[in-house]
């Protein structure tokens, strides 16, 4: 004759098979959660490099209207760049913020990496940039560390410092606060980075 489960049997066991039921929801919905936070970051933080790397492609010369020594209206033509191990400072086309020509820079400080901008045709000395107090800025990586640039010349040498020419290739670099190493290679478009020659070609056969 087989022995039938008891009343008690059977209600320790439904108790045994609810707390693993509602322990294996909790682990799942928790697993659900941090992919979804992974995720959400992940793109986010996609989103906003892929700003920063469009801004940096779009660096170009800018054109001045000026006048020759006899009065004759002629256009000179600067390539305002300085970058160092900190930062760099440039005129884009596609900065962030505006759909205007623009005075960008992108540095590291106290543990962030900084962006600001501000429109360049707004009056002052045009050959000299400068940017005012009234910037518009962001923080696109917070609570990093070894943060830092190097920059790829047209000749294809590296180095952490240039200025007054615009580099091939703008290298970022930092450790993120999950202590992952960060690399980023931001390549200027060729169609901005042309010689000087071919850009007076064009200006002056329009």
């Amino acid at each position: 004759m087989k022995k039938a489960f008891t009343l008690v049997e059977l209600l320790v066991a439904v108790l045994l098979l609810t707390l693993l039921i509602g322990t294996a929801l909790f682990s799942y919905r928790y697993i659900l959660l941090n992919v979804k936070r992974t995720q959400t970051t992940s793109i986010d933080k996609v989103l906003s490099f892929n700003q920063i790397k469009s801004s940096i492609e779009s660096m170009q010369y800018y054109v001045v209207d000026d006048y020759d020594y006899f009065g004759n209206p002629m256009k000179q033509l600067h390539a305002f760049f300085y970058g160092d191990e900190k930062g760099l400072e440039f005129i884009s086309l596609n900065p962030v913020f505006s759909t205007e020509t623009s005075i960008v820079k992108i540095r590291c400080f106290n543990g962030n990496l900084l962006y600001e901008e501000e429109p360049f045709y707004q009056g002052g000395d045009l050959s000299k940039p400068k940017m005012s107090e009234f910037t518009i800025k962001k923080e696109y990586a917070t609570k990093i560390n070894n943060c830092s640039f190097q920059y790829m010349t047209v000749g294809h040498s590296l180095t952490s410092r240039i200025e007054r020419e615009l580099p091939l290739i703008v290298i970022l670099s930092y450790i993120d606060r999950q202590e992952k190493r960060v690399t980023l290679y931001n390549r200027v478009k060729s169609d901005f980075n042309i010689s000087k020659g071919l850009m007076y070609e064009l200006l002056y056969s329009e």
